[in-house]
């Protein structure tokens, strides 16, 4: 059987990523396994791949993201240009949209299950494929767009199940959590005082770091786990913002910025509890 994973880009760290490294590696040993990356902002892939399965990156750039911003003469020229990066925007989609679907014509997989969080449409790729969509993020992300195309929608778990339900009655649901290869034969020491948030520290991320530290400010405030620490670990275009926060509001004692690894067992031992606002 032949098996594609459709993704946003295997050259970042994150949770999306090292899931699809998974799935790929434990179905390569029974299936016929491609990745394809809609981009490649980096020159590495991130996750390590049984060198069975073939990967596929189709595009050096990303979609225009107009950034926010406090300054006055920048938010008129954010408005002035917000048309014309609209109209290239398209442009963008069309073809990668093209490519996309060169791909799969290219590939004839039997199973397409898409990982991305907004580009991919069932519509896409017509009937002759069992195409399954996972969802990666929590209903607000997703209440945005139209997964109308896709007949068979993955969950991690069952929280949110009766939402989809609600807006796709006639889609297929199962919850699958993520997995990881091996089970640690480790257990953390609960004695550390130390709690540990892990991440993309990234805006369209749903991990809600900031908003963590306006939590661990009141913690701190309260005077009653000074003697904590909160590890916060990854790597993302939001990661000044958070650390001009946390200097803003006298935290940096208490908080440590740490960058992303892949050794995220060692992170997890290093701490007593796991937190994400």
């Amino acid at each position: 059987m032949k098996i594609a994973l459709i993704m946003n880009d295997i050259t970042i760290f994150g949770g999306v990523e090292r899931v699809v490294a998974n799935l790929s590696n434990e179905f390569i040993k029974c299936h016929d396994v491609c990745v394809i990356s809609l981009y490649s902002t980096n020159n590495n892939i991130q996750f390590h791949y049984s060198d069975k399965v073939r990967i596929i990156k189709l595009f050096k750039f990303q979609k225009i993201y107009l950034k926010s911003t406090k300054n006055p003469l920048f938010k008129i020229l954010r408005e002035i240009s917000r048309p014309f990066v609209r109209m290239i925007n398209k442009i963008i989609d069309k073809g990668h949209i093209k490519r996309v679907k060169n791909s799969i014509k290219n590939l004839k997989p039997d199973i397409i299950i898409d990982n991305t969080y907004d580009f991919i449409n069932g519509g896409f790729f017509g009937n002759d494929q069992c195409i399954i969509k996972i969802i990666h993020a929590h209903f607000d992300w997703y209440k945005k767009l139209d997964l109308n195309g896709f007949s068979n929608l993955v969950l991690l778990s069952s929280q949110e199940i009766d939402r989809y339900k609600e807006i796709y009655p006639k889609a297929n649901f199962c919850v699958i959590p993520n997995f990881i290869p091996n089970i640690p034969n480790l257990n953390t020491n609960y004695s550390q005082k130390v709690v540990l948030s892990m991440g993309r520290i990234e805006k369209t991320n749903q991990k809600g770091f900031l908003r963590l530290i306006d939590i661990w400010k009141l913690i701190q405030d309260s005077g009653e786990f000074n003697d904590w620490k909160l590890h916060i670990v990854g790597d993302g275009d939001l990661k000044e913002q958070i650390k001009t926060k946390i200097e803003n509001l006298n935290l940096s004692n208490s908080i440590i910025l740490k960058p992303f690894t892949k050794d995220v067992e060692s992170e997890y031992l290093s701490a007593s509890i796991y937190a994400s606002a």
